[in-house]
């Protein structure tokens, strides 16, 4: 990690495949990010955006409950510890001094995904990688000239440098690499 810091990254994306109920029963991606990996950044890393979307209650109850219920389907497969476990890399992020974000999509992604139909993963993976390439360019732009890095934690999809042909819309990797020059 050291060699990696010594390069003064502006932004560190990290990937992960998101633990299943039927999957090993060892800990998860998130938990050894968190307890192994997320504390050889304190006093490095500012901030940590987290892919964990959360409602900005402006969208109307219904919408937003019926958006929650298509992401459950999505989720369904998942270890139900899952979002439990990125709120707590967001709680130990902040014990560490590192400022946690989650991914507040507006209410026009919530007419995007529930317009989507049978393609609502579709959509809500392009958001996902659209609200995050956002607030990456938000904190590269408000942190201009500051010593500062954002970690980037979610799905390993998203922040794929080269995805693969008809995912390219769930990826912020490309954009972030030619706006980074890495």
């Amino acid at each position: 990690v050291q060699k990696l810091l010594d390069t003064k990254p502006r932004i560190m994306a990290f990937g992960e495949s998101h633990a299943q109920k039927d999957g090993p029963k060892l800990p998860s991606t998130t938990k050894r990010f968190t307890e192994g990996m997320l504390p050889l950044f304190k006093g490095k890393a500012t901030d940590l955006l987290i892919e964990l979307w959360v409602a900005n209650g402006s969208c109307g109850k219904a919408t937003e409950q019926k958006v929650a219920t298509q992401q459950k389907a999505v989720a369904a497969p998942q270890a139900e510890t899952n979002q439990n476990e990125f709120v707590t890399l967001g709680n130990v992020a902040k014990g560490l001094g590192v400022r946690p974000h989650v991914l507040v999509p507006p209410c026009d992604e919530y007419a995007k995904i529930l317009d989507a139909g049978a393609g609502d993963v579709d959509a809500m993976l392009q958001m996902i990688a659209r609200l995050t390439a956002n607030d990456m360019r938000t904190f590269l732009e408000k942190t201009e000239g500051k010593e500062s890095l954002l970690l980037a934690y979610g799905g390993a999809l998203h922040n794929d440098v080269s995805p693969k042909k008809g995912h390219e819309a769930w990826s912020f990797g490309p954009e972030m690499e030619k706006k980074l020059g890495a």
